[in-house]
């Protein structure tokens, strides 16, 4: 059976014995496994190009041999057509031509943390030491006003 045929059988009413392989947070495999995925830079999946996201879709595809992939959106043709990749020596910037406005751009953590959220998660992890941060620490919701 081919995926779609896999998906459609497990949705009718008389179900399958074949299950679909599928990854409901595809962006999360694709983030904690890049370098095994595609040989593309990992900016390719931060940037508007349209031949750099085809490029590391396809990669990554291929390399998971599942029955579904989500279909992702893009920007508006003039946002894409405004923007271009600028390698420098501090890193790797999404510009926009029309604004000259420079975004950096970071490859993502696996797991997702940044630096600044490790720093914050690791500064939550140290015992309240008072009553007062205890009770600061305690998120009190105010009454509900209708």
């Amino acid at each position: 059976m081919t995926g779609r045929e896999k998906i459609e059988a497990a949705f009718s009413p008389i179900g399958s014995s074949k299950t679909p392989a599928v990854i409901c947070y595809d962006g999360i495999h694709y983030r904690e496994h890049w370098d095994d995925l595609t040989n593309c830079p990992w900016w390719y999946a931060q940037s508007y190009d349209i031949e750099h996201q085809l490029a590391w879709r396809r990669d990554c595809m291929a390399a998971t041999p599942l029955d579904w992939f989500r279909l992702p959106f893009c920007e508006a043709r003039h946002v894409r057509e405004a923007a271009s990749i600028e390698k420098r020596a501090d890193g790797i910037y999404r510009v926009n031509a029309d604004t000259g406005h420079a975004e950096r751009l970071y490859r993502p953590n696996v797991g997702d943390w940044s630096p600044s959220r490790r720093e914050a998660a690791a500064a939550r992890r140290k015992p309240a030491e008072s009553l007062e941060q205890i009770e600061h620490a305690i998120p009190i919701e105010e009454e509900f006003d209708e």
